[in-house]
Protein backbone atom coordinates (compact mmCIF):
# COMPACT_ATOMS: atom_id res chain seq x y z
CA UNK A 1 0.00 0.00 0.00
CA UNK A 2 1.46 3.11 -0.94
CA UNK A 3 2.53 5.90 1.36
CA UNK A 4 -0.51 8.56 0.91
CA UNK A 5 -2.59 6.04 1.31
CA UNK A 6 -1.49 4.41 4.67
CA UNK A 7 -1.18 7.80 6.02
CA UNK A 8 -4.50 8.91 5.03
CA UNK A 9 -6.26 5.82 6.39
CA UNK A 10 -4.41 5.92 9.27
CA UNK A 11 -5.03 9.36 10.36
CA UNK A 12 -9.30 8.85 9.02
CA UNK A 13 -9.22 6.13 11.07
CA UNK A 14 -7.52 8.09 14.28
CA UNK A 15 -10.14 11.41 13.46
CA UNK A 16 -13.41 9.27 12.91
CA UNK A 17 -12.57 7.05 16.40
CA UNK A 18 -12.18 10.44 18.45
CA UNK A 19 -15.24 11.91 16.67
CA UNK A 20 -17.35 8.72 16.16
CA UNK A 21 -16.60 8.13 20.44
CA UNK A 22 -17.11 11.91 21.23
CA UNK A 23 -20.49 12.34 19.36
CA UNK A 24 -21.89 8.60 20.84
CA UNK A 25 -21.37 10.08 24.14
CA UNK A 26 -22.85 13.09 23.79
CA UNK A 27 -25.69 11.45 21.64
CA UNK A 28 -26.48 8.66 24.59
CA UNK A 29 -26.36 11.10 27.38
CA UNK A 30 -29.13 13.30 25.57
CA UNK A 31 -31.12 10.65 24.67
CA UNK A 32 -30.96 9.73 28.75
CA UNK A 33 -32.01 13.12 29.69
CA UNK A 34 -34.82 12.88 26.94
CA UNK A 35 -35.77 9.63 28.78
CA UNK A 36 -35.66 11.08 31.89
CA UNK A 37 -37.60 14.54 30.60
CA UNK A 38 -40.67 12.23 29.23
CA UNK A 39 -40.89 10.38 32.56
CA UNK A 40 -40.84 13.76 34.26
CA UNK A 41 -43.84 14.74 32.39
CA UNK A 42 -45.91 11.31 33.47
CA UNK A 43 -45.53 12.09 36.87
CA UNK A 44 -46.56 15.63 36.39
CA UNK A 45 -50.04 14.56 34.57
CA UNK A 46 -50.51 12.43 37.41
CA UNK A 47 -50.73 15.15 39.53
CA UNK A 48 -54.09 16.28 39.00
CA UNK A 49 -55.43 12.75 39.28
CA UNK A 50 -53.72 12.34 42.50
CA UNK A 51 -55.83 14.35 43.99
CA UNK A 52 -58.96 13.29 42.73
CA UNK A 53 -58.07 10.27 43.91
CA UNK A 54 -57.89 11.51 47.46
CA UNK A 55 -61.36 12.96 47.22
CA UNK A 56 -63.01 9.91 45.92
CA UNK A 57 -65.57 8.62 48.49
CA UNK A 58 -65.24 4.81 47.10
CA UNK A 59 -62.71 2.13 45.39
CA UNK A 60 -65.51 1.99 42.66
CA UNK A 61 -65.17 6.24 42.42
CA UNK A 62 -61.60 5.74 41.93
CA UNK A 63 -61.49 3.01 39.12
CA UNK A 64 -63.68 4.87 37.03
CA UNK A 65 -61.28 8.06 37.53
CA UNK A 66 -58.18 6.06 36.16
CA UNK A 67 -60.27 4.75 33.20
CA UNK A 68 -61.06 8.03 31.93
CA UNK A 69 -57.51 8.83 32.68
CA UNK A 70 -56.64 6.16 30.71
CA UNK A 71 -58.47 6.70 27.74
CA UNK A 72 -57.43 10.16 27.51
CA UNK A 73 -53.94 8.89 27.04
CA UNK A 74 -55.44 6.43 23.97
CA UNK A 75 -57.28 9.23 22.29
CA UNK A 76 -53.76 10.96 22.10
CA UNK A 77 -52.24 7.82 20.10
CA UNK A 78 -50.92 6.02 23.06
CA UNK A 79 -52.59 2.59 23.36
CA UNK A 80 -50.51 0.92 25.53
CA UNK A 81 -50.65 3.35 28.97
CA UNK A 82 -52.19 1.76 32.12
CA UNK A 83 -52.32 3.11 35.81
CA UNK A 84 -53.21 1.65 39.06
CA UNK A 85 -53.57 2.50 42.32
CA UNK A 86 -51.46 0.58 44.86
CA UNK A 87 -50.78 0.45 48.88
CA UNK A 88 -48.35 0.59 51.07
CA UNK A 89 -47.24 -2.74 50.44
CA UNK A 90 -47.31 -2.54 46.64
CA UNK A 91 -50.37 -4.39 45.91
CA UNK A 92 -52.53 -3.15 43.23
CA UNK A 93 -55.90 -1.85 44.84
CA UNK A 94 -58.00 -0.82 41.63
CA UNK A 95 -56.05 -0.16 37.87
CA UNK A 96 -57.51 1.54 34.47
CA UNK A 97 -58.83 -2.03 33.38
CA UNK A 98 -60.73 -3.24 35.96
CA UNK A 99 -59.71 -7.22 37.10
CA UNK A 100 -56.17 -6.71 35.58
CA UNK A 101 -52.95 -6.36 36.71
CA UNK A 102 -50.00 -6.13 34.29
CA UNK A 103 -46.88 -5.56 34.87
CA UNK A 104 -45.09 -2.97 33.14
CA UNK A 105 -42.19 -4.27 30.37
CA UNK A 106 -38.90 -3.25 31.25
CA UNK A 107 -38.27 -0.47 28.49
CA UNK A 108 -41.32 1.36 29.53
CA UNK A 109 -41.76 4.86 30.75
CA UNK A 110 -42.69 4.76 34.27
CA UNK A 111 -43.49 7.39 37.35
CA UNK A 112 -45.47 7.84 40.15
CA UNK A 113 -46.55 9.87 42.98
CA UNK A 114 -47.59 9.24 46.47
CA UNK A 115 -51.44 9.62 47.72
CA UNK A 116 -53.14 9.92 51.08
CA UNK A 117 -56.63 8.30 50.95
CA UNK A 118 -59.40 6.99 53.33
CA UNK A 119 -59.30 3.93 50.98
CA UNK A 120 -56.62 2.40 51.16
CA UNK A 121 -54.78 0.33 54.09
CA UNK A 122 -53.31 2.36 56.60
CA UNK A 123 -54.56 5.66 54.46
CA UNK A 124 -50.86 5.70 52.32
CA UNK A 125 -50.31 4.54 48.97
CA UNK A 126 -48.95 5.66 45.31
CA UNK A 127 -50.51 6.09 41.75
CA UNK A 128 -48.15 4.68 39.01
CA UNK A 129 -48.71 4.73 35.33
CA UNK A 130 -46.65 2.86 33.00
CA UNK A 131 -46.42 3.73 29.04
CA UNK A 132 -44.72 1.74 26.38
CA UNK A 133 -41.87 3.40 24.75
CA UNK A 134 -41.57 1.63 21.81
CA UNK A 135 -41.88 5.00 19.50
CA UNK A 136 -39.06 6.58 21.73
CA UNK A 137 -37.42 3.46 20.78
CA UNK A 138 -38.17 3.87 16.72
CA UNK A 139 -37.04 7.40 17.10
CA UNK A 140 -33.55 6.63 18.98
CA UNK A 141 -33.17 4.11 16.62
CA UNK A 142 -33.71 5.82 13.49
CA UNK A 143 -31.34 9.09 15.33
CA UNK A 144 -28.75 6.44 15.95
CA UNK A 145 -28.73 5.31 11.46
CA UNK A 146 -28.68 8.78 10.89
CA UNK A 147 -25.33 9.18 13.19
CA UNK A 148 -23.79 6.32 11.34
CA UNK A 149 -24.81 7.94 8.45
CA UNK A 150 -22.93 11.11 9.39
CA UNK A 151 -20.06 9.38 10.79
CA UNK A 152 -19.44 7.02 7.48
CA UNK A 153 -20.33 10.28 5.76
CA UNK A 154 -17.16 12.33 7.77
CA UNK A 155 -15.17 9.18 7.60
CA UNK A 156 -15.05 9.56 3.39
CA UNK A 157 -15.01 13.30 2.83
CA UNK A 158 -11.70 13.25 5.91
CA UNK A 159 -9.78 10.52 3.20
CA UNK A 160 -10.83 12.39 -0.02
CA UNK A 161 -9.43 15.58 1.61
CA UNK A 162 -6.43 13.86 2.99
CA UNK A 163 -5.51 11.87 0.54
CA UNK A 164 -5.27 15.32 -1.99
CA UNK A 165 -3.45 17.41 0.91
CA UNK A 166 -1.44 14.20 0.99
CA UNK A 167 -0.65 14.12 -2.41
CA UNK A 168 0.07 17.25 -3.29
CA UNK A 169 2.13 18.06 -0.21
CA UNK A 170 3.53 14.55 0.43
CA UNK A 171 3.26 11.92 -2.16
CA UNK A 172 3.89 13.64 -5.21
CA UNK A 173 7.20 15.55 -3.63
CA UNK A 174 8.04 12.57 -2.42
CA UNK A 175 8.08 10.63 -5.67
CA UNK A 176 10.16 13.08 -6.79
CA UNK A 177 12.80 13.16 -4.48
CA UNK A 178 12.91 9.16 -5.00
CA UNK A 179 13.48 9.37 -8.42
CA UNK A 180 16.15 12.14 -8.13
CA UNK A 181 17.86 9.44 -5.35
CA UNK A 182 17.45 6.86 -7.88
CA UNK A 183 19.38 9.02 -10.42
CA UNK A 184 22.01 9.42 -8.18
CA UNK A 185 22.27 5.81 -7.75
CA UNK A 186 23.29 5.82 -11.17
CA UNK A 187 25.61 8.43 -11.01
CA UNK A 188 24.04 11.46 -12.02
CA UNK A 189 24.70 14.10 -9.36
CA UNK A 190 23.03 16.86 -11.14
CA UNK A 191 20.50 19.20 -9.57
CA UNK A 192 17.97 17.59 -8.18
CA UNK A 193 13.94 19.31 -8.91
CA UNK A 194 12.56 20.93 -5.80
CA UNK A 195 9.01 20.06 -5.16
CA UNK A 196 6.30 21.84 -4.02
CA UNK A 197 5.14 20.50 -0.91
CA UNK A 198 5.86 20.11 2.87
CA UNK A 199 8.58 22.33 3.52
CA UNK A 200 10.25 19.71 5.58
CA UNK A 201 10.91 17.72 1.89
CA UNK A 202 11.99 21.14 0.25
CA UNK A 203 14.33 21.39 3.25
CA UNK A 204 15.72 17.39 2.43
CA UNK A 205 16.03 18.28 -1.49
CA UNK A 206 18.20 21.58 -0.34
CA UNK A 207 20.24 19.44 2.04
CA UNK A 208 20.59 16.68 -0.74
CA UNK A 209 21.85 18.86 -3.12
CA UNK A 210 24.57 20.45 -0.81
CA UNK A 211 25.49 17.05 0.11
CA UNK A 212 25.86 15.83 -3.33
CA UNK A 213 27.46 18.98 -4.06
CA UNK A 214 29.87 18.47 -1.27
CA UNK A 215 30.38 15.03 -2.52
CA UNK A 216 31.50 15.95 -5.94
CA UNK A 217 33.87 19.15 -5.15
CA UNK A 218 35.56 16.49 -2.30
CA UNK A 219 36.16 14.42 -5.00
CA UNK A 220 37.10 16.78 -6.88
CA UNK A 221 39.74 17.81 -4.72
CA UNK A 222 41.01 14.45 -3.29
CA UNK A 223 41.52 14.02 -7.25
CA UNK A 224 43.68 16.98 -7.66
CA UNK A 225 45.23 16.95 -4.64
CA UNK A 226 46.72 13.39 -5.84
CA UNK A 227 47.43 14.33 -8.90
CA UNK A 228 49.51 17.35 -7.59
CA UNK A 229 51.51 14.66 -5.12
CA UNK A 230 51.94 12.56 -8.21
CA UNK A 231 53.05 15.85 -10.02
CA UNK A 232 55.38 16.55 -7.25
CA UNK A 233 56.97 13.31 -7.07
CA UNK A 234 58.06 13.23 -10.72
CA UNK A 235 59.71 17.13 -10.15
CA UNK A 236 60.97 17.24 -6.40
CA UNK A 237 62.22 13.24 -6.49
CA UNK A 238 64.81 14.47 -3.49
CA UNK A 239 63.44 17.69 -1.24
CA UNK A 240 65.66 18.75 1.34
CA UNK A 241 65.29 18.09 4.96
CA UNK A 242 64.15 21.25 7.31
CA UNK A 243 62.77 19.64 10.53
CA UNK A 244 64.55 19.09 13.88
CA UNK A 245 63.58 18.75 16.68
CA UNK A 246 60.32 17.86 18.63
CA UNK A 247 58.54 20.93 19.52
CA UNK A 248 56.92 21.83 16.14
CA UNK A 249 59.18 24.67 15.70
CA UNK A 250 62.24 25.36 13.53
CA UNK A 251 65.44 26.05 15.35
CA UNK A 252 66.10 29.12 14.34
CA UNK A 253 61.94 29.77 15.65
CA UNK A 254 62.80 28.06 19.12
CA UNK A 255 65.53 30.42 19.54
CA UNK A 256 63.89 33.50 18.98
CA UNK A 257 61.10 32.30 21.34
CA UNK A 258 63.92 31.64 24.28
CA UNK A 259 63.33 34.86 25.68
CA UNK A 260 59.71 35.48 26.46
CA UNK A 261 58.67 39.67 27.05
CA UNK A 262 57.25 40.94 29.97
CA UNK A 263 53.69 40.76 28.79
CA UNK A 264 53.97 36.64 27.73
CA UNK A 265 55.17 36.35 31.61
CA UNK A 266 52.43 38.07 33.48
CA UNK A 267 49.82 36.90 31.14
CA UNK A 268 51.21 33.18 31.70
CA UNK A 269 51.23 33.78 35.37
CA UNK A 270 47.84 35.64 35.37
CA UNK A 271 46.61 32.07 33.53
CA UNK A 272 47.93 29.62 35.98
CA UNK A 273 46.90 31.81 38.98
CA UNK A 274 43.56 31.61 37.24
CA UNK A 275 43.32 28.14 36.52
CA UNK A 276 44.49 26.94 40.53
CA UNK A 277 41.65 29.43 41.37
CA UNK A 278 39.13 27.92 39.13
CA UNK A 279 40.55 24.24 40.67
CA UNK A 280 40.38 25.39 43.85
CA UNK A 281 37.08 26.82 43.84
CA UNK A 282 33.93 24.54 45.39
CA UNK A 283 30.64 24.48 43.55
CA UNK A 284 28.22 26.29 46.10
CA UNK A 285 30.74 29.47 46.52
CA UNK A 286 27.86 32.27 44.85
CA UNK A 287 31.18 33.79 43.38
CA UNK A 288 32.43 30.35 41.71
CA UNK A 289 29.87 30.44 38.93
CA UNK A 290 30.56 34.04 37.92
CA UNK A 291 34.46 33.50 37.82
CA UNK A 292 33.77 30.57 35.74
CA UNK A 293 31.44 31.91 33.44
CA UNK A 294 34.16 35.25 32.37
CA UNK A 295 36.96 32.37 32.25
CA UNK A 296 34.86 30.60 30.07
CA UNK A 297 33.95 33.59 27.90
CA UNK A 298 36.95 35.43 28.05
CA UNK A 299 40.24 33.93 29.69
CA UNK A 300 39.74 30.81 27.19
CA UNK A 301 40.18 33.48 24.38
CA UNK A 302 43.25 35.25 25.85
CA UNK A 303 44.91 31.74 26.45
CA UNK A 304 44.76 31.06 22.73
CA UNK A 305 46.03 34.04 21.86
CA UNK A 306 49.16 34.17 24.22
CA UNK A 307 49.58 30.16 22.71
CA UNK A 308 49.09 28.89 26.15
CA UNK A 309 46.98 26.02 24.83
CA UNK A 310 47.56 23.87 27.51
CA UNK A 311 46.21 26.24 29.84
CA UNK A 312 43.67 27.13 28.23
CA UNK A 313 42.24 23.50 28.29
CA UNK A 314 43.24 23.09 32.29
CA UNK A 315 40.77 26.64 32.21
CA UNK A 316 37.71 25.73 30.11
CA UNK A 317 38.21 22.10 31.98
CA UNK A 318 37.30 24.05 35.27
CA UNK A 319 35.35 26.56 34.18
CA UNK A 320 32.78 23.59 32.85
CA UNK A 321 33.48 21.54 35.84
CA UNK A 322 31.36 24.41 37.79
CA UNK A 323 29.29 25.60 35.09
CA UNK A 324 28.01 22.52 33.94
CA UNK A 325 28.99 19.98 36.74
CA UNK A 326 26.95 16.70 36.24
CA UNK A 327 27.57 17.26 32.00
CA UNK A 328 31.18 17.70 32.90
CA UNK A 329 31.13 14.64 35.18
CA UNK A 330 29.30 12.08 32.65
CA UNK A 331 31.42 13.24 30.05
CA UNK A 332 34.61 13.33 31.99
CA UNK A 333 34.27 9.72 33.45
CA UNK A 334 33.26 8.62 29.63
CA UNK A 335 36.31 9.84 28.28
CA UNK A 336 38.31 8.64 30.94
CA UNK A 337 37.80 5.07 31.10
CA UNK A 338 39.75 4.61 28.06
CA UNK A 339 41.98 7.28 28.11
CA UNK A 340 45.32 5.08 28.57
CA UNK A 341 44.23 3.15 25.93
CA UNK A 342 43.65 5.94 23.52
CA UNK A 343 46.78 7.45 23.53
CA UNK A 344 48.40 3.94 23.12
CA UNK A 345 45.87 3.79 20.22
CA UNK A 346 47.16 7.59 19.39
CA UNK A 347 50.60 6.34 19.60
CA UNK A 348 50.25 3.75 17.42
CA UNK A 349 48.64 5.99 14.71
CA UNK A 350 51.60 8.31 14.71
CA UNK A 351 53.72 5.13 14.19
CA UNK A 352 51.72 4.40 11.36
CA UNK A 353 52.09 7.83 9.64
CA UNK A 354 55.63 8.13 10.53
CA UNK A 355 56.32 4.63 8.58
CA UNK A 356 53.97 6.22 5.42
CA UNK A 357 56.01 9.31 4.89
CA UNK A 358 59.02 7.33 5.21
CA UNK A 359 57.82 4.87 2.88
CA UNK A 360 57.23 8.00 0.48
CA UNK A 361 61.13 9.19 1.13
CA UNK A 362 59.70 12.69 2.23
CA UNK A 363 61.84 14.51 4.68
CA UNK A 364 62.15 14.50 7.98
CA UNK A 365 58.73 15.96 9.31
CA UNK A 366 57.26 17.19 12.68
CA UNK A 367 54.27 15.31 13.89
CA UNK A 368 52.11 16.75 16.76
CA UNK A 369 49.76 14.98 18.53
CA UNK A 370 46.33 15.71 20.74
CA UNK A 371 43.79 13.73 22.33
CA UNK A 372 40.62 16.95 22.56
CA UNK A 373 40.19 17.82 26.61
CA UNK A 374 36.77 17.19 28.15
CA UNK A 375 35.65 20.92 28.12
CA UNK A 376 36.32 20.88 23.95
CA UNK A 377 35.05 17.67 22.97
CA UNK A 378 31.60 18.95 25.05
CA UNK A 379 31.56 22.40 23.59
CA UNK A 380 31.79 20.99 19.81
CA UNK A 381 29.10 18.37 20.49
CA UNK A 382 27.29 21.64 21.76
CA UNK A 383 27.76 23.63 18.92
CA UNK A 384 27.53 20.64 16.12
CA UNK A 385 24.59 18.96 17.78
CA UNK A 386 26.42 15.76 18.25
CA UNK A 387 26.90 12.42 20.51
CA UNK A 388 30.64 11.49 21.51
CA UNK A 389 30.96 8.84 19.16
CA UNK A 390 29.99 11.32 16.12
CA UNK A 391 32.83 13.81 17.10
CA UNK A 392 35.79 12.57 14.36
CA UNK A 393 38.54 15.21 15.56
CA UNK A 394 38.79 13.55 19.24
CA UNK A 395 42.40 12.55 18.11
CA UNK A 396 44.02 14.47 15.83
CA UNK A 397 47.67 14.37 14.42
CA UNK A 398 49.40 17.22 12.66
CA UNK A 399 52.16 17.18 10.42
CA UNK A 400 54.24 20.22 9.20
CA UNK A 401 56.04 19.81 6.25
CA UNK A 402 58.55 21.67 5.24
CA UNK A 403 56.55 23.18 1.84
CA UNK A 404 53.60 23.29 0.03
CA UNK A 405 54.83 20.72 -1.85
CA UNK A 406 55.73 18.09 0.27
CA UNK A 407 52.04 18.42 1.80
CA UNK A 408 50.36 17.04 -0.88
CA UNK A 409 52.83 14.29 -1.24
CA UNK A 410 52.32 13.73 2.39
CA UNK A 411 48.46 13.52 1.86
CA UNK A 412 49.12 10.67 -0.72
CA UNK A 413 50.92 8.92 1.71
CA UNK A 414 48.44 9.23 4.36
CA UNK A 415 45.51 8.14 2.17
CA UNK A 416 47.91 5.21 0.92
CA UNK A 417 48.01 4.18 4.58
CA UNK A 418 44.60 4.43 6.07
CA UNK A 419 41.30 4.70 4.73
CA UNK A 420 39.96 8.26 3.79
CA UNK A 421 36.52 9.48 4.96
CA UNK A 422 35.23 11.35 1.89
CA UNK A 423 32.79 13.78 3.12
CA UNK A 424 35.67 15.26 5.81
CA UNK A 425 38.65 15.82 3.68
CA UNK A 426 39.18 20.02 3.02
CA UNK A 427 41.79 21.65 0.70
CA UNK A 428 42.56 24.79 2.51
CA UNK A 429 45.64 25.55 0.39
CA UNK A 430 43.77 25.16 -3.23
CA UNK A 431 40.46 27.43 -1.37
CA UNK A 432 42.12 29.15 1.80
CA UNK A 433 39.93 30.42 4.21
CA UNK A 434 38.54 33.88 4.36
CA UNK A 435 41.52 34.69 7.17
CA UNK A 436 44.01 33.33 5.07
CA UNK A 437 44.39 30.29 6.68
CA UNK A 438 45.61 27.36 4.67
CA UNK A 439 45.84 23.76 5.50
CA UNK A 440 45.12 20.17 4.84
CA UNK A 441 42.53 18.77 6.91
CA UNK A 442 41.23 15.10 6.39
CA UNK A 443 39.50 12.17 8.62
CA UNK A 444 41.25 8.98 8.24
CA UNK A 445 39.97 5.29 9.88
CA UNK A 446 41.43 2.42 10.83
CA UNK A 447 41.52 -0.94 10.07
CA UNK A 448 38.22 -0.96 13.07
CA UNK A 449 36.78 2.33 12.12
CA UNK A 450 37.98 4.26 14.32
CA UNK A 451 38.46 7.88 13.16
CA UNK A 452 41.18 10.15 13.46
CA UNK A 453 41.70 13.61 11.93
CA UNK A 454 45.39 14.79 10.84
CA UNK A 455 45.82 18.09 9.49
CA UNK A 456 49.12 18.69 6.87
CA UNK A 457 50.97 22.00 6.73
CA UNK A 458 53.88 23.22 5.47
CA UNK A 459 55.88 25.31 8.00
CA UNK A 460 55.02 29.18 6.57
CA UNK A 461 51.57 27.72 7.05
CA UNK A 462 52.14 26.37 10.23
CA UNK A 463 53.46 30.13 11.52
CA UNK A 464 50.63 31.89 10.32
CA UNK A 465 47.86 29.74 11.99
CA UNK A 466 49.53 29.42 15.40
CA UNK A 467 51.00 32.83 15.45
CA UNK A 468 50.09 35.16 12.31
CA UNK A 469 47.05 36.25 10.26
CA UNK A 470 45.37 33.46 9.76
CA UNK A 471 45.73 32.56 13.64
CA UNK A 472 42.38 30.78 14.99
CA UNK A 473 42.14 33.55 17.78
CA UNK A 474 42.93 36.72 15.49
CA UNK A 475 39.75 34.78 12.99
CA UNK A 476 37.57 34.57 16.37
CA UNK A 477 38.46 37.88 17.31
CA UNK A 478 37.59 39.76 13.05
CA UNK A 479 33.91 37.51 13.51
CA UNK A 480 33.03 40.52 16.10
CA UNK A 481 31.92 37.92 18.65
CA UNK A 482 35.40 39.25 20.64
CA UNK A 483 35.27 43.03 19.64
CA UNK A 484 31.21 43.19 21.28
CA UNK A 485 32.90 41.91 24.65
CA UNK A 486 33.98 44.07 27.39
CA UNK A 487 37.49 43.78 28.10
CA UNK A 488 38.64 41.05 30.73
CA UNK A 489 40.72 41.12 33.34
CA UNK A 490 43.68 40.60 31.75
CA UNK A 491 43.20 42.93 29.82
CA UNK A 492 42.43 45.73 32.41
CA UNK A 493 45.59 44.32 34.09
CA UNK A 494 47.96 44.78 30.89
CA UNK A 495 46.38 48.18 30.45
CA UNK A 496 47.17 49.47 33.84
CA UNK A 497 50.57 47.87 33.84
CA UNK A 498 50.91 49.71 29.75
CA UNK A 499 52.30 46.65 28.33
CA UNK A 500 51.36 45.68 24.58
CA UNK A 501 48.19 43.59 24.71
CA UNK A 502 49.94 41.25 21.69
CA UNK A 503 53.07 39.16 21.51
CA UNK A 504 55.88 41.33 20.12
CA UNK A 505 56.68 39.76 16.60
CA UNK A 506 58.94 37.04 16.28
CA UNK A 507 61.51 36.38 13.72
CA UNK A 508 60.19 35.05 10.54
CA UNK A 509 56.85 35.26 11.93
CA UNK A 510 53.92 38.00 11.21
CA UNK A 511 53.00 40.38 13.50
CA UNK A 512 49.24 39.81 14.72
CA UNK A 513 49.32 44.35 15.60
CA UNK A 514 46.28 45.21 13.53
CA UNK A 515 47.40 47.45 10.51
Amino acid sequence: MPLGLRLGLSVAVTVVLVLGGVTAIQQRREMAREWHDREALLAESLAPLAAEVEAAASLDKVGDQLASFQRAYIWRGYPDHQVALMDGSGRVVTASVAGTAVAPPEDALRASVAVQSTLLPGGIGQLEVWQDASIFMAESAARWRLWWFNIALTAVIIVAMLQVAIFLLVSRPLGLLVRSLRRMEMGYLGPVEVPRGAWELRWVVSRLERTAAELQQTVRRMVAAERRALQQRRTNPDPAEVFTGDNGWPPEHTAADETASPRDVLVRQYLEDTCRLLSSLDLADPLARSLAQEAWDRTVFEAEQAGAMDLKAEIEDSALRILEPEAFARLHRRLAANAASRRAWLDEQRGRVVRALAEAELPDVEIQQRVKHTAGVWRKMQEKQLELDEVHDLYALRVIVPDEEQCYLALHAVHGAFEPEPFRFKDYIASPKANGYQSLHTTVRDEQGRALEIQIRSLAMHRAAERGSAAHWLYKAEGGAEATRPPSRVRRLLGRLSLPSSREPRVGAQSTEPS
